[in-house]
């Protein structure tokens, strides 16, 4: 329902093409003002590659927004969802899902849809996800954890709109990702041709 909300949030508001009034806002998508709030610290943390949302006494207003075709191509909550989980399971020992849920603004049973599908995706790079309470872990040998990140790299990088890693710092998660898993390696290259 969110995602639903968010992507009407976009659209009312490129339809408009100027500022939106909150009530009117408020009254189309009936939210509170407080989830009002965060569906635009929400769209503006995640999709500021594609637009940002500015407000103002005036109300809201979308800024630098893509083409339509743009956004039903690249703007995949999804599948930047999986990308986000599975990157910081391997940056870190464990994550909490009650984090991830808060973090991503999105509901606990969709996190657990989520890592249904990353499940799915690992697999075939022979990790496992594992839930112990409310704590995840992916287990599985640093090779195949490399090779997964080359696999997430390629389409960071073939996907320009995917700002993998708190969703805007890419640069810097990648220098702190080659630091750790390719400090043994002579070059990326090889590392990505050997994945």
């Amino acid at each position: 329902m969110k995602e639903e909300n968010i992507e009407t949030l976009i659209h009312l508001l490129k339809s408009q093409g100027t500022w939106v009034k909150s009530k009117e806002i408020l009254a189309h998508l009936d939210i509170s003002p407080r989830t009002l709030r965060n569906y635009v610290n929400y769209v503006n943390e995640h999709y500021k590659h594609l637009f940002t949302i500015e407000s103002s006494n005036k109300g809201y207003y979308l800024k630098k927004i893509c083409s339509n075709e743009t956004i039903k191509a690249e703007n995949n909550p999804f599948k930047s969802r999986m990308l986000f989980i599975l990157q910081k399971l391997i940056l870190k020992d464990s994550v909490n899902i009650f984090d991830l849920s808060e973090g991503l603004f999105v509901s606990v049973p969709t996190i657990e849809k989520d890592l249904t599908e990353c499940r799915k995706f690992i697999k075939s790079f022979n990790l496992s996800l594992e839930r112990v309470k409310n704590h995840l872990f992916l287990k599985g040998e640093e090779i195949d954890k490399r090779k997964i990140m080359s696999e997430i790299y390629s389409k960071e990088y073939n996907t320009t709109f995917y700002n993998i890693i708190d969703f805007g710092f890419t640069s810097i998660f990648w220098t702190h990702f080659l630091r750790v898993f390719f400090r043994n390696e002579s070059t990326l290259e090889n590392v990505i041709i050997s994945a």
